[in-house]
């Protein structure tokens, strides 16, 4: 973890930096799924149901 890479960059921080960077990947995957697969499921659901939405 402690291996310099360049200059005061080392293994430690690029594997934290590359886990922001997959988290906000992960993040915005699930988002446009959610958008596209359950969305709609809920939105029948609701329709359904009888409730008014907010």
């Amino acid at each position: 973890m402690s291996q310099s890479v360049f200059g005061l960059v080392n293994v430690g921080l690029l594997l934290g930096l590359a886990q922001c960077g997959s988290t906000v990947l992960i993040t915005v995957a699930y988002i446009r799924y959610a958008r596209r697969r359950i969305d709609p499921h809920a939105d029948l659901i609701r329709a359904h149901s009888e409730v008014e939405p907010r």
